[in-house]
């Protein structure tokens, strides 16, 4: 899945969630920058599960990212935090 598709993927998923578009776009952000570089590609992500706040702040995303590497192929736990900062954790 390219970078773009899977941004828009994200961000259907945030509205369809009524969280509010300010904060999809700081979430986006931060999930996307974690994303680059990572010496890996992200295919998809699945059962994506957040926590919205009654201001539309996106506090919690988590998934299951299936990707890859030249070698191999494997699924990680991609967990983004937002509390008095933002926090991106990716366990395989």
């Amino acid at each position: 899945m390219n970078k773009d598709k899977l941004q828009q993927k994200l961000y259907d998923y945030f509205i369809s969630k009524k969280a509010d578009k300010f904060w999809i776009n700081i979430a986006l952000k931060h999930i996307l920058l974690s994303l680059n570089g990572n010496g890996y590609w992200i295919n998809d992500m699945v059962k994506p599960r957040c926590s919205i706040d009654k201001f539309g702040m996106i506090k919690k995303f988590t998934c299951i990212a299936s990707c890859n590497t030249t070698q191999r192929s494997f699924n990680v736990t991609y967990i983004y935090i937002h509390t008095d900062r933002h926090i991106v954790t990716i366990k395989e």
